[in-house]
């Protein structure tokens, strides 16, 4: 029996040891999944869905755990490695919730006399082969809708983390799944794979990893009309258009460029920039790359560790040597941890390269380590030409303000998944078959910066939420701080990934200084964009003619029209002093202004009808003066 030992990318010890399956073990495994699958197909979707629902809890109670085990076996930062297992509860949760509609039968062509429908049925034993870079969102990518249809799975870890198949087996079968319905093949064999392939009883195949394998794994299911569903490599390009927010753009690139130590499939892997804002540009991803810290995975303040072996040191640093041999310059900033890196582990710095061209390694080739190579372009023809160039086309992402212009460029890129204003975040939201392309916009307010005010809860909670979603940077505002707080945690919640910047201030908006100062907040942005007017008040005291104390009227108008002035006013300094060409003011109403309230409240009914007719007004004389500035009021 050969025994698989797994290596620790950050001190090169063996960290742990498993047996090796023959062929024939896996083919008894095999035959057990094929029993098990007679009877767990009968078994109610509700069952099925109670056993995985379990499963993931155990999990997420015990991600901490397996966080660390991760780290262990493949060297991502400890600070990341339970992210991905948060990250997976998402992704499941979202399959479980299309899995009825998915499953359900698709009726045919009605005609009289005849019924025709295609039924869904599980297919039978399913392996599962998942890659070392990210075990778990691999392994629920396959395992949930496979175990949800019926059907029985065989996982096949990589030999860089056996533990995280056996862990899972080991979860699932705590939560209830019936015996061989959920097994575990471990073997270092590459040779073995093809095997496994070909067993009778294996059914369909799930693969992640590189083209060559997958290449190989299609190879030898071709002869038995099995199905086989590939994730591959990439080499993944990102075009900055001259009008893009460089300093944002620069912080999404580089994390998109070297998360995980570049060891991702779909990470940025070259760099394409408009002349105009070439030096600019290579100046943000210096700055941003000053602030990681290269070094041991089991610190908490490391946000880039090893790569995964001595081999993939090796490569990388070979096309880099072959970069600079060929004319490219290393720019990269001075980081003292990018020099300390322990020599004992397989430490590969963050580099930074321009003057680099197509016929060096960094950009033909997947280089799978955190290495940003930089081009320079002169149009838009030639970046669409330069991404395309490529035998990958796994992503590749635009950055722009200009969203028309985005919008046109990303459809003449040959790759499946296409972004906008983000990139590295293929969603499980979107479908992908065959040569089906995914379109993902950094939403209608990518790049623009808005402000909302009355943030702490109701319809400014909510837009901020919208906003956000929408790929906005929005400003939360709000006279009450802790509910300000809670609101900006909601929002974390609902929309965990974006793109923009999310940011609270307390604000007064009857006082014209704190208004300003929100306001001038946004400077640092590049401007507002957006600002919607939403703080008010409907004091409990508001009351008819006669019952409607002084002190409350004013406050109500201080807060619902003061508020509204104060802020249109600022928004339109803003847009002229940044030389917007856009921008929107929007203004929360109610329907009493115009219909009257069916309770006493008299102030806030005159406030309302205020803001309408101050919404109008200031959209009349803008429109008079916008020569310069479109400002659009609602």
């Amino acid at each position: 029996m050969t025994t698989i030992r797994t290596i620790s990318p950050s001190t090169n010890e063996v960290v742990c040891e498993c047996p090796s399956i023959t062929l024939d073990e896996a083919r008894q495994i095999a035959r057990k999944s094929q029993d098990a699958f007679l009877s767990f197909k009968a078994i109610s979707l509700e069952e099925r869905m109670g056993i995985v629902k379990h499963a993931l809890q155990i999990i997420q109670e015990r991600k901490f755990e397996l966080g660390k085990e991760l780290t262990m076996q493949m060297g991502r930062p400890i600070a990341y490695s339970h992210k991905e297992i948060e990250t997976m509860q998402k992704r499941a949760d979202y399959l479980m919730d299309i899995a009825a509609e998915s499953l359900e039968d698709i009726p045919g062509r009605p005609e009289d006399g005849f019924r025709r429908w295609i039924k869904k049925e599980p297919v039978g034993p399913t392996l599962v082969i998942f890659a070392w870079n990210f075990p778990y969102l691999i392994i629920v990518n396959a395992l949930i809708p496979a175990l949800l249809a019926g059907n029985t799975v065989i996982l096949k870890p990589s030999p860089q983390t056996p533990l995280i198949g056996t862990r899972i087996a080991e979860i699932f079968v705590e939560a209830g799944l019936p015996s061989d319905v959920l097994q575990v093949v471990q073997s270092g064999d590459p040779a073995m794979l093809q095997e496994l392939v070909q067993i009778p009883e294996i059914k369909l195949v799930g693969f992640t990893g590189s083209t060559a394998g997958g290449l190989a794994i299609r190879k030898a299911a071709a002869n038995r009309f099995i199905g086989t569903n590939l994730e591959l490599g990439g080499n993944d390009p990102a075009y900055v258009r001259p009008d893009a927010d460089l300093k944002y753009v620069a912080a999404q690139l580089v994390d998109g460029a070297i998360f995980n130590s570049g060891q991702s499939c779909c990470a940025v892997e070259r760099i394409y920039v408009h002349a105009d804002v070439y030096d600019d540009f290579v100046s943000e991803l210096q700055k941003e790359l000053e602030g990681y810290k290269l070094g041991d995975p089991f610190d908490s303040e490391t946000n880039v560790g090893p790569v995964i072996s001595r081999a993939a040191q090796k490569l990388i640093n070979t096309h880099v040597e072959d970069a600079l041999a060929k004319g490219a310059m290393d720019v990269t900033p001075t980081n003292a941890s990018f020099q300390n890196a322990s020599a004992h582990g397989n430490y590969v710095a963050p580099r930074i390269l321009v003057n680099v061209s197509h016929d060096m390694f960094v950009m033909k080739d997947e280089t799978f380590g955190p290495i940003i190579p930089v081009q320079k372009v002169h149009s838009d023809e030639e970046a669409v030409s330069l991404m395309n160039d490529s035998e990958y086309g796994l992503t590749a992402s635009v950055w722009t303000k200009d969203i028309d212009s985005g919008s046109e460029i990303i459809e003449l890129l040959e790759a499946g998944t296409v972004f906008v204003n983000r990139c590295d975040y293929p969603n499980p939201k979107l479908f992908r078959d065959g040569s089906t392309r995914i379109f993902t916009m950094g939403g209608r307010l990518a790049g623009k910066n808005a402000i909302v005010t009355g943030a702490a809860g109701g319809i400014g909670l909510e837009t901020a939420i919208l906003m956000v979603r929408e790929g906005a940077s929005v400003l939360m505002t709000d006279l009450n701080a802790a509910g300000l707080e809670k609101a900006l945690n909601k929002v974390k919640e609902v929309v965990p990934t974006f793109n923009g910047k999310l940011e609270t201030f307390v604000v007064d908006v009857s006082r014209e200084a704190d208004v300003a100062a929100a306001v001038d907040h946004l400077d640092s942005w590049g401007g507002v964009d957006v600002m919607f007017n939403n703080a008010g008040i409907m004091h409990p005291k508001d009351g008819d003619a006669e019952e409607c104390p002084d002190n409350i009227w004013d406050l109500t108008m201080s807060i619902n029209v003061k508020g509204v002035w104060y802020g249109s006013k600022h928004a339109v300094k803003s847009l002229r002093k940044h030389k917007k060409t856009k921008g929107s003011i929007i203004n929360t109403g109610s329907m009493v202004a115009i219909v009257g309230s069916a309770t006493p409240q008299l102030a806030y009914t005159a406030s309302k009808g205020a803001v309408l007719a101050l919404t109008r007004e200031l959209a009349i004389v803008h429109a008079r003066e916008g020569k310069e500035t479109a400002i659009k009021h609602e």
